[in-house]
């Protein structure tokens, strides 16, 4: 227990999480080729919970379908229990997101610009990435609470414009196989 307060002193007067907004952006480029923008402080809890609430958020569009970003949010926070990450398993919290917008788009080919997303490819020689839950059954989430949501769809190979807006949603607590109450 002694051990467990040190570290948590020393992460606490010691560690940043803004200094990473750079490194986290270029992981997220790397991974998705996509930009990522994070406006603001990010903020770090770290018990009993561990910890994150963000500014604004905005994650570039696909090329080829202009400047605006494919998602963006105003803030959002998110919480996952320390001692279960010990023992190997996760319990999150409440994730709330406030004013996100997603901007979906099609083109006259009929691609869209979430066409890239789960669609990596193992690198040559390689064999793909097993499409398993991969310990997912262990994963549990207090709940979701979206608050002024937008949804924006265009189409350009039909000429159809689709616009949701205050969207709100909040769940219940979500677990493997399991309803939950939306």
């Amino acid at each position: 227990i002694g051990l467990l307060v040190v570290v948590v002193l020393a992460v606490a007067l010691f560690f940043d999480p803004n200094d990473h907004k750079d490194e986290i952006a270029d992981r997220v480029e790397a991974a998705t080729g996509r930009s990522l923008t994070l406006e603001g402080d990010l903020e770090l809890g770290l018990f009993p919970w561990l910890s994150v609430d963000t500014g604004r958020i905005a994650l570039g569009n696909a090329e080829g379908f202009g400047p605006e970003p494919f998602a963006e949010l105003q803030g959002a926070s998110m919480a996952i229990r320390l001692w279960p990450l010990i023992t190997g398993s996760i319990e999150a919290g409440q994730l709330s997101v406030d004013g996100l917008v997603v901007n979906l788009r099609t083109a006259d080919d009929g691609s869209t610009n979430w066409d890239d997303f789960g669609a990596a490819e193992a690198p040559a020689g390689e064999p793909a990435a097993d499409a398993g839950g991969g310990g997912i059954d262990e994963l549990s989430v207090a709940g979701i609470s979206l608050s002024d949501a937008t949804v924006d769809w265009q189409d350009a190979a039909t000429g159809s414009h689709y616009r949701l807006t205050d969207i709100a949603l909040t769940t219940g607590a979500i677990e493997p196989g399991l309803p939950f109450q939306v």
